[in-house]
């Protein structure tokens, strides 16, 4: 990254990000924390993507913390999905800051070549605004109208970066649930502690058929997933979640057992 720009949906980055909070916590001054104190992360939206992949990653990243659980909700699993159904809709200043994101994560890649004039006044207001003001000032902007030559989201993802990989490569290296097991199961992504993931039946950020598939996946795996639908948008889920996932994730630091709920539809 350049120093500057937000890795925004980078999912090692974020991964990597938070659980090196976890790890300097008990180095800060009066924080009364102790490196064996147990850990539970929490995150909604890219934050859910974050934590997602800080479980996924604490394994070989971070092994000596004592994770107990994981909460994730309003998961952007599948970004390829995510920006199918962001491009040209109201929210798709989203997809401009992912953009932004992994372009700062990947350096190699093509990018700032490869906009028009509207792009680069696309690329300007997002780095000047924050989400609020994105979101508004974005709304119904499409990849194809902010590139040089029309291009297409699947035609971006054909274009190659200097060490030879693809934008389609590098984004569905973002992807959450695959290589995914159990300790000891010998995949890329050991999970030794419950996941709880969760959305809102009226979701209309991210793509609810994305957000169902990362549960499968976990589930697939045999990692005990704990799943919840509420009642609300993008926006309000997690506020309706809250006590919910406190409660769980007090349950994981009192040791309580969790079975998880995959065999539910």
């Amino acid at each position: 990254m350049d120093g500057q720009t937000h890795p925004y949906v980078s999912g090692a980055d974020a991964g990597h990000a938070l659980l090196d909070i976890a790890r300097t916590a008990p180095a800060i001054p009066g924080s009364g924390i102790d490196p064996r104190t147990k850990v539970g992360l929490w995150g909604y939206s890219e934050g859910g993507a974050a934590s997602l992949w800080a479980a996924q990653l604490s394994a070989s990243y971070a092994p000596e913390l004592d994770i107990v659980g994981d909460a994730s909700g309003g998961v952007p699993g599948d970004l390829k999905v995510v920006a199918k159904a962001l491009n040209g809709g109201p929210f798709a200043g989203f997809m401009v800051d992912a953009v932004l994101g992994l372009s700062s994560a990947h350096p190699q890649m093509p990018f700032e070549e490869l906009m028009n004039d509207q792009g680069r006044e696309t690329l300007k207001k997002a780095r000047s605004h924050c989400l609020v003001g994105t979101i508004s000032t974005l709304a119904g902007q499409k990849i194809e109208d902010n590139t040089k030559d029309g291009l297409s989201l699947d035609q971006l993802y054909a274009l190659k970066g200097s060490d030879g990989r693809t934008w389609g490569e590098v984004v569905d290296a973002q992807k959450l649930g695959v290589g995914i097991g159990r300790k000891d199961s010998g995949a890329t992504y050991e999970i030794d502690f419950p996941v709880l993931q969760y959305r809102g039946a009226l979701e209309e950020v991210i793509p609810a058929e994305t957000e169902d598939a990362t549960r499968q996946a976990y589930c697939e795996a045999d990692i005990t997933t704990r799943w919840k639908v509420y009642p609300g948008e993008h926006l309000t889920t997690d506020q309706l979640a809250k006590d919910d996932t406190v409660k769980w994730l007090g349950d994981r630091f009192e040791g309580r057992p969790e079975f998880g709920n995959c065999l539910l539809p």
